[in-house]
């Protein structure tokens, strides 16, 4: 919970419907403030379009930023990835992990930093950023299931909620303009309305691929994104199996796969039973990037 001068009061008052309709006009006209993507992020995805990318250039673009050097030797150490010998150089980290985890973890770490920061709030972001991870790594094993692009599917599986500390700023600063106390559950209300048009907007800013546009404004309706809807479905259920595996109670697996999504994928009993035992592993991999 925030401290007891926060400007999110315990108490709901009539600042709720001004806050709701203020951010509502912020991204329908274009207002809200979007982060610029970190520049060494912006690198190591260009290097997905890049015939000619290499081991060696993700190491030249990791170079430039010893923080982000740092932060991605430190996910190449974890449990996660279970390297038999401490790992001190990229190169070891790269030829030990390969050039698709080392893009993956580098992209990770660099998003994280740059937008998942919001003060004040570092516990709440730090639950949603760790859900999105979940989430990515789940997009992961659900898409070689699908024999589905893994990377574009991991992804989305990270970015599906990237417009929530967006809304959650903006609200913060709305609120400070005008000196109002607004109840938290407000704002957190309103990130869960206006993450996905945001986050669509983000993505659309950063000049990532069209699908990704998609499934941030439908992860919650795949059936919305039409020539897409194989992505929005595949983040959809990494989104869905992303809560369950917090707690990974038998039942509630049962209860999710009875989801529509689930027979919309093709999934078979094999597969899902595939996905339930992932847990330990995805878990693992989202406490790496935490």
């Amino acid at each position: 919970m925030p401290p007891t001068d926060h400007p999110f009061a315990s108490n709901a008052t009539s600042a709720e419907v001004w806050l709701l309709t203020a951010l509502g006009e912020q991204v329908d006209g274009g207002a809200v403030e979007l982060p610029v993507m970190p520049e060494a992020a912006a690198q190591i995805l260009d290097l997905v379009n890049d015939p000619a990318a290499d081991a060696k250039k993700l190491a030249t673009i990791l170079q430039r930023d010893p923080s982000l050097a740092g932060h991605v030797l430190r996910v190449a150490n974890s449990t996660a990835f279970a390297p038999r010998e401490p790992i001190v150089s990229l190169q070891q980290a790269i030829s030990r992990l390969g050039f698709n985890n080392l893009r993956q973890i580098s992209t990770a770490v660099a998003v994280k930093s740059k937008v998942f920061n919001v003060r004040g709030f570092e516990d709440l972001l730090r639950e949603i950023w760790f859900h999105s991870a979940t989430a990515g790594a789940y997009a992961k094993e659900i898409a070689r299931i699908r024999r589905h692009n893994v990377e574009g599917a991991f992804l989305c599986g990270l970015l599906h909620d990237v417009g929530k500390p967006i809304v959650l700023q903006s609200a913060v600063d709305l609120v400070a303009a005008k000196g109002e106390r607004v109840e938290r559950l407000v704002v957190e209300a309103a990130m869960d309305a206006l993450h996905g048009r945001v986050g669509g907007l983000l993505v659309k800013k950063w000049k990532l691929p069209a699908f990704m546009v998609s499934v941030m404004l439908h992860h919650h309706d795949p059936s919305g994104a039409e020539e897409h809807v194989e992505d929005a479905r595949i983040a959809c259920l990494a989104d869905q199996l992303a809560y369950w595996a917090k707690d990974g109670v038998p039942e509630r697996a049962e209860e999710l796969r009875r989801h529509p999504v689930v027979a919309a994928l093709n999934l078979y009993a094999e597969d899902w039973q595939a996905l339930v035992d992932a847990r330990e592993r995805v878990i693992q991999v989202a406490e790496a990037y935490a």
